[in-house]
């Protein structure tokens, strides 16, 4: 059985690393970082026949791509998958159940125990036995919960614990104090999930889970439902009780502990000797009995000499072993996957590795050799671990023919990831240096691994497209596809080290000329206005899914001298602020004081948990004000049982994320919540009250000189709002989120300096616009005129695009997209939002000078790659009906 592992991404600036186990018949991923999805699509491999995924912890680092990566392998038919990893992953899914729905796809979740057996395969199936070990730092990592933090700012845990097999005891019936199941206590009408646990609290979390994936009947059923009521395949049965209440705490932290795996492929049976079974008389189906394995008894003729030594044949019995005439088994294959993120961590690393089966992966007796063929050790590695002597002499002990695939943050270089969108930019550069910058990328390590002593024989550094054959036995090497598809490196190393200029073609050269010139011809303003020095930086673009050439919505917009605003956080947003600001990214977090998220679909929000992650680090002592809906709260601290985002419920406190309900701020109805409906707003937790809201609002308007800050209710398929930002210099920036045309956007934001606006379909696409609750080009042109806005940027572009948006066309400009011009009102300068571009307001007229320079730009760039729109359309993930 022919099968390999492959390196999908590597330690960069956006991705993290994740490990492809691939055979005939199935795929198995070992962790899905943040761009897992958008990896795929830019390598041009599919994830088709994917059974399972196998994290190594419940850290945003490891998951921030599941939700994606699930959606995506869904619409590519998968029909049942195993999310598998360590305690947590089932609180993790279920926490996921405000935005993750597939209809055709069951997922198992699967949790290793640290009472699990470690010789007792966690998972298995035909191809493969996995096998588990959890590896802990040996004492608390200061890092995660600086020690100068205030004490209401570190997760709380519950003064008791009622172990792992204990039911929710203190749900019981008052008239009897009868104790009920699950499903009794569901059927109450003030049953709230967050009392349970114990066995009950993860029974409830897997419950969530079947009401979020699968068939209607199964679905049904899994939730203690009547499957044979739903009569319709399709039908969705009611969501179980409590569904959109806080989960039962996870009150087991796991973001310091971490799981080792074992993966062991099929044991491939040695060579039969049919002549040497012939000599021995084997015929038939007694051979097939040799091959299994067993050893056979039949009667055959054989010659003998008798006592008159003269010969003659009689009939004898004969016994035949396996090992006559079957060569001898070769050992299965064996990966090992080890995520060790300090030097706390290798004492349990070596315990580990010290007895029962991970002890034999590294024996050099007889009996292990001959059981486990170690073909590779994947070595995910925090600052300072490769250099410790434990950890190179932890190496040293499997046998010298494993290969060691290590990934280290000093020793790793940082290519771009996505090459094609940096190729594209590369060019763009050339047109306006300052709005296109060129992604930041090395492909200098900072240190170099051949000052390391001691390593494996065989060691290689982890690099995305490094592939490894297990049967047949090959050694590690680069896909050559990869080298294949990138366009940027060979072009950007000579342009930025040798000051090689880059080569556009003909047309391309005229078009750049003209649109300099275009752009050197506007009037320049008789003083600075209002507005001028704010900076928009686009850091996803693209509706629903990412492309090759655009990631998820996502804009940072920064003010001087007050602070940086965040606009959507899609998955994939940290990377792209890493790209475009290098190393100061640390300092874009830290001035970054408010977030907000318009709504609960996957791509505005997925990217969130990574960047309060990130930022948590750097124990910044000022708050980061979250305005949201509250489902987004409600799975953030749901995800803080798991990870330290930093999540605060002091009010007098000077850090942590602070929680404000987009209700709260609403423009015409801010002195209360609704109560009911649509609107309202779902729950009545302590954190979602609108004074303390209100109270954070006004310390955020404070920090970042906003004269006000209000959210606009808008339409979309779900609850979600715009935002409209008001400067003290008389300035506003507003923002449409996903929404349909929107009278009230339009009212709300009258006379705006930037209208930020999505324009997710062409014009002539306004049916299926209404449908998917959208808006085309020319209907947000024509929201934009209503709203006297002075600057368009236009946004979230549906993947259907995937080169470039839908083209602003005379027709778009002068009218509202229906037809009936609007005459008397000027219409804004209009720009079109590219990812890592850096927008300066007072620049906006040059952005629109530069559309068909950049349109040219782009073909030129699809047309080296050799892509066209259906294989666009194809890598977009088109050939699904995605919900968003």
């Amino acid at each position: 059985m022919l099968w390999s592992t492959s390196v999908l991404t590597s330690l960069t600036s956006d991705t993290q690393p994740t490990v492809l186990v691939t055979f005939e018949n199935a795929k198995y991923l070992f962790n899905v970082g943040e761009n897992t999805n958008r990896a795929v699509v830019q390598s041009r491999q599919t994830l088709k026949r994917a059974r399972g995924i196998f994290l190594t912890g419940c850290d945003s680092d490891r998951t921030s791509g599941l939700t994606g990566s699930l959606m995506s392998l869904s619409d590519s038919s998968i029909s049942s998958l195993t999310v598998a990893g360590p305690p947590g992953i089932t609180h993790h899914l279920a926490g996921m159940r405000s935005y993750t729905f597939r209809d055709s796809m069951t997922v198992t979740p699967l949790e290793s125990k640290p009472s699990d057996d470690a010789n007792a395969p966690f998972y298995q199936d035909e191809n493969i036995q996995v096998f588990t070990a959890p590896i802990s730092p040996t004492s608390p990592i200061a890092s995660t919960v600086p020690e100068t933090e205030p004490h209401s700012l570190k997760r709380k845990l519950p003064s008791s614990f009622d172990g792992p097999d204990a039911d929710a005891k203190r749900l019981q019936t008052v008239a009897t104090g009868e104790e009920k199941s699950l499903q009794e206590l569901m059927k109450a009408t003030d049953f709230l999930p967050e009392l349970l646990s114990g066995a009950s609290a993860e029974e409830y979390r897997r419950t969530i889970i079947g009401g979020m994936f699968g068939t209607s009947k199964a679905r049904a059923k899994n939730n203690g439902q009547d499957a044979d009521s739903i009569d319709n395949f399709w039908q969705r049965p009611p969501l179980p009780a409590g569904f959109f209440k806080p989960l039962p705490k996870f009150t087991t932290p796991t973001d310091q502990c971490k799981l080792a795996y074992a993966l062991v492929g099929p044991r491939i049976r040695g060579k039969f000797d049919a002549k040497r079974a012939e000599e021995l008389g084997v015929t038939g189906r007694l051979r097939g009995q040799l091959t299994k394995g067993n050893a056979v008894t039949f009667k055959t003729q054989e010659k003998v000499i008798g006592d008159d030594g003269k010969e003659r044949m009689e009939t004898v019995e004969r016994t035949v072993r396996p090992e006559e005439c079957v060569a001898e088994a070769a050992p299965p294959g064996v990966i090992v996957v080890l995520d060790i993120p300090t030097r706390d961590h290798i004492p349990s690393l070596q315990a580990t590795f010290n007895t029962g089966l991970f002890r034999r992966l590294r024996s050099d007796k007889a009996e292990d050799t001959q059981e486990y063929d170690v073909r590779v050790v994947y070595h995910f590695l925090g600052p300072g671990v490769l250099e410790d002597t434990a950890y190179l002499d932890f190496m040293n002990g499997f046998h010298p023919g494993a290969h060691h695939i290590v990934s280290a943050p000093e020793y790793s270089t940082d290519p771009i990831t996505f090459t094609s969108a940096a190729s594209n930019h590369l060019k763009l550069n050339q047109l306006d240096s300052k709005m296109f910058p060129i992604p930041h990328f090395s492909l200098k390590a900072p240190k170099n691994v051949s000052d390391l002593s001691n390593t494996p024989p065989l060691f290689h550094l982890l690099e995305s497209g490094l592939v490894t054959k297990v049967k047949p036995a090959l050694p590690p090497h680069k896909d050559p596809l990869i080298a294949q598809l990138d366009l940027f490196h060979p072009r950007a190393v000579p342009f930025l080290e040798e000051n090689k200029p880059l080569e556009l073609s003909e047309n391309g050269q005229k078009l750049f000329e003209l649109a300099k010139q275009l752009a050197s011809q506007l009037p320049a303003p008789d003083a600075p206005r209002p507005g001028d020095d704010i900076i928009v930086c686009p850091l996803g673009t693209a509706s629903a899914l990412p492309t090759k050439y655009r990631n998820v919505s996502s804009i940072l917009v920064q003010t001087p001298e007050h602070g940086n605003v965040l606009l959507d956080a899609g998955e994939g947003s940290y990377g792209q602020l890493c790209r475009l600001f290098q190393s100061g990214v640390d300092d874009v977090l830290r001035d970054l004081h408010c977030i907000f998220i318009s709504h609960i679909h996957a791509d505005h929000h997925c990217g969130l948990a990574k960047i309060l992650s990130k930022r948590r680090k750097l124990n910044v002592q000022r708050p980061l004000f979250l305005i949201a809906p509250r489902l987004i709260h409600l799975y953030l601290r749901e995800w803080h049982d798991l990870e330290d985002l930093g999540i605060s419920d002091d009010v007098e406190g000077p850090t942590g994320v602070k929680s404000i309900m987009s209700e709260a701020l609403h423009f015409t109805k801010s002195h209360s919540y609704l109560q009911w409906g649509k609107w309202s707003l779902g729950g009545d937790e302590p954190w979602t009250d609108i004074k303390r809201c209100q109270t954070y609002a006004s310390e955020m308007k404070r920090a970042l000189g906003l004269k006000d800050f209000i959210t606009v209710d808008v339409d979309h398929r779900v609850k979600a709002y715009g935002a409209v930002l008001k400067f003290g210099d008389g300035s506003s920036v507003v923002y449409s989120g996903d929404t349909k045309p929107s009278n009230n956007l339009a009212r709300a934001g009258q006379g705006a300096t930037l209208l930020i606006h999505e324009a997710t379909m062409a014009d002539e696409e306004a049916d299926l616009a209404a449908v998917k609750a959208h808006s085309t080009v020319g209907q947000a042109v024509d929201i934009g005129t209503r709203m006297r806005a002075e600057n368009l940027l236009l946004t979230h572009f549906s993947a259907r695009y995937p080169k470039m948006p839908p083209q602003i066309t005379s027709k778009s400009s002068d009218n509202n997209g229906s037809g009936s011009p609007r005459e008397g009102r000027r219409v804004p300068n209009i720009g079109l939002a590219f990812d890592l571009s850096r927008i300066r307001l007072g620049d906006m007229k040059k952005l629109s000078a530069y559309v068909d320079a950049m349109k040219q730009c782009v073909d030129e760039t699809t047309n080296e790659e050799g892509d066209d729109e259906e294989m666009e359309a194809q890598d977009a993930g088109l050939v699904a009906d995605h919900k968003d």
